[in-house]
């Protein structure tokens, strides 16, 4: 498993935990935040055309696990795909 692919299961997981909020800096611990900086910067950089992903998600094996999470009805709920 790559760091990457591993980060992704980290941010599934504290999904999975219940820290679902999108944090704001200085009011949710620091994991919250960091999920939050995260979901936004994959939010900006994927597409789904691969060819307009920017970023790790031109990867085709990271931007299919990305699409599987985005698709996801358990995930979708707080993804806001632009």
């Amino acid at each position: 498993m790559t760091n990457a692919q591993s980060k992704y299961t980290l941010d599934k997981y504290t999904f999975d935990k219940g820290t679902t909020k999108r944090g704001q800096m200085g009011e949710t611990p620091r994991t919250e935040h960091e999920l939050a900086v995260w979901l936004e910067e994959q939010e900006d950089n994927y597409h789904p055309d691969i060819s307009k992903s920017k970023g790790m998600l031109t990867n085709p094996e990271l931007h299919k696990l990305f699409t599987e999470f985005v698709n996801d009805p358990k995930y979708s709920k707080y993804i806001f795909v632009k």
